[in-house]
């Protein structure tokens, strides 16, 4: 197998745009080598060639990510049961018709259009507004007060 040795040099220009590099030449140290085919005979830009290029995971990184993932999974269940799950449900009820009595009947947004030119509900989120205000502020204000 033939293999290629690259040297990179970067123009002393390429310093200036990162002054935290300027200790050394980024050039320093920096050499490639570029082999044309992988050892199973596949060209070097195909899938299998970019899996051979990494580094393969010792045992103990196997056992931290394991572990990592382990650990993180309760809370991503919760997330998925109790906050994605009725998110993206109620995301797709309100795109049908429906009244427990009769089947959904998909009608994409139109819910949204009558909620636009309902004066109804902007009333009622004019006062949902109001006492959002008034809530936040009471509670901000009166703790001072109280201590």
């Amino acid at each position: 197998m033939r293999q290629v040795v690259l040297d990179v040099t970067v123009p002393s220009q390429a310093m200036a745009v990162r002054p935290s590099r300027a200790r050394r030449p980024l050039s320093a140290g920096i050499r490639w080598t570029v082999a044309p085919e992988n050892v199973d005979g596949k060209a070097a830009g195909s899938r299998s060639s970019a899996r051979a290029g990494r580094a393969r995971r010792t045992p103990r990184e196997r056992r931290d990510a394991l572990a990592a993932y382990l650990l993180i999974s309760p809370a991503l269940l919760l997330f998925l049961c109790f906050i994605a799950g009725p998110l993206i449900g109620g995301i797709v009820l309100s795109l049908f018709k429906y009244d427990l009595l009769n089947p959904p009947t998909f009608v994409g947004l139109g819910n949204y259009r009558y909620l636009i030119h309902d004066s109804l509900a902007w009333h009622s989120l004019l006062v949902s507004s109001e006492f959002t205000v008034a809530s936040v502020g009471r509670l901000c204000v009166s703790p001072p007060f109280v201590a």
